[in-house]
């Protein structure tokens, strides 16, 4: 659930959220502490996605998108930077409240250094303690890590190569390639290989769906990048809307070594105050497990679970779906205030 406060404008409260969480930062710092260094080409990020590492930038956006400065739905990470450019540039032409101007320029200016077609970074960070579980676009997740970053955005390739070493991993893992990402965009899509986060729903706590808590896992993805609402009269109503389906490969060291990781999102903004978002998620193949075309067809239509035509050795897949919903009650009430909600159900004894 949001906050809410008697405003002295209608979303002054709503912007200042990054001061809340930045003193958020500084109270975990009795147990943790992290130092990040920013050098090499540049301190700027160029890539055509916003990843679920930056809780401030997030924070803004969400800012103007309650004031309806942004139209696109902004509950799914990584965010295509072209969902919200054509916004951001028109808001930049426009006269816009003065509690929202600060918000607006630095969304504007990370999105200006989003498209250099070169950029670097290398950074350092140290903890106390290694964070179990974490919230989004918290800081170091490991007690020492040094990670080198280098971007490339052309009109319709992205590459990011990134190298992090890691001082005693709980996985033993001490040199990864989290967050690299090769992406080719055609038309209104993007189709992109690597190991990338992703953040599912509107929550700031956790995802009951898709976080950053585990490391991502090495996927092909296919992803929306425009947002404009369909032109059709009969499906017009849905609104501006994104949609993102991925496979990936998971790890050897699990209980069904080699599984494979398949999800899909569909994200759509019917009315300005109300976001839906519609996920699911399935682990299924592996090894000594099927993985044909006709097991994948079978979890797609939910006819995976153990029963009288299935054993629990062809069982091809254990999935989760749901939805999630995000209200601004701001336009209604007059205050400040958004609710959300978000319901996933697992596929023990029913089809999805």
């Amino acid at each position: 659930m949001g906050e809410g406060r008697k405003p002295v404008d209608n979303h002054r409260n709503l912007c200042k959220i990054g001061e809340h969480l930045r003193r958020k930062d500084d109270e975990k710092m009795k147990y943790g502490v992290a130092i990040a260094l920013m050098a090499g080409l540049g301190l700027a990020s160029a890539s055509p996605w916003i990843t679920p590492d930056n809780r401030w930038l997030r924070s803004d956006i969400e800012a103007l998108a309650e004031a309806g400065v942004i139209s696109a739905p902004v509950t799914q990470y990584p965010l295509p930077w072209a969902a919200i450019s054509a916004d951001l540039e028109q808001a930049m032409r426009q006269r816009v409240p003065e509690h929202l101007r600060p918000a607006l320029q630095r969304v504007f200016q990370s999105l200006t250094n989003a498209r250099q077609t070169w950029s670097g970074s290398a950074e350092i960070s140290a903890a106390t303690n290694r964070e179990v579980v974490h919230s989004f676009g918290d800081g170091a997740q490991e007690k020492g890590q040094a990670q080198l970053t280098i971007d490339y955005t052309g009109p319709r390739l992205a590459i990011r190569a990134r190298i992090t070493e890691v001082q005693d991993p709980y996985d033993n893992d001490e040199v990864r390639t989290d967050g690299s990402v090769i992406g080719w965009a055609f038309d209104d899509w993007a189709v992109s290989v690597g190991v990338v986060d992703r953040w599912w729903g509107p929550g700031w706590s956790a995802s009951v769906i898709l976080t950053d808590n585990a490391r991502p896992v090495p996927a092909i993805s296919l992803q929306r990048l425009s947002t404009r609402a369909p032109e059709s009269e009969w499906v017009r109503w849905i609104g501006p809307w994104t949609f993102e389906t991925f496979l990936g490969q998971m790890e050897e060291e699990r209980a069904i070594p080699n599984a494979r990781l398949w999800g899909a999102r569909f994200t759509m903004r019917p009315i300005s105050a109300l976001e839906i978002g519609l996920s699911r998620t399935a682990i299924w193949a592996g090894d000594g497990r099927p993985s044909d075309w006709e097991a994948f067809y079978n979890m797609l239509i939910g006819n995976d679970n153990v029963g009288a035509d299935l054993s629990r050795d062809e069982e091809p897949a254990n999935q989760m779906a749901g939805v999630d919903m995000t209200w601004n009650l701001q336009p209604t009430l007059g205050w400040p205030l958004k609710a959300y909600m978000q319901y996933i159900g697992e596929d023990k004894l029913k089809k999805l």
